[in-house]
């Protein structure tokens, strides 16, 4: 992940305990990647969930229901 990027939204999972959501936004250097981030232990360590996100969507959103995550 770029060094300058920002938090555009945590999100607690409200169906696993110890899990949340983390939405980065780097769009101010011209980088319009989705930054989109898992932690299972409370934010001890982290995991990128983008997946196969488009490769020019800037995630600012981010929801979760059950094993589904929704990111907009």
């Amino acid at each position: 992940m770029p060094e300058m990027t920002y938090v555009s939204r945590l999100t607690a999972s409200q169906h696993a305990a110890g899990t949340v959501y983390a939405a980065f936004d780097n769009h101010k250097m011209g980088d319009f990647k989705p930054y989109l981030l898992r932690s299972t232990d409370r934010g001890g360590s982290w995991e990128s969930i983008a997946g196969n996100l488009p490769e020019n969507g800037t995630v600012y959103a981010v929801a979760s229901h059950g094993d589904t995550i929704y990111a907009g």
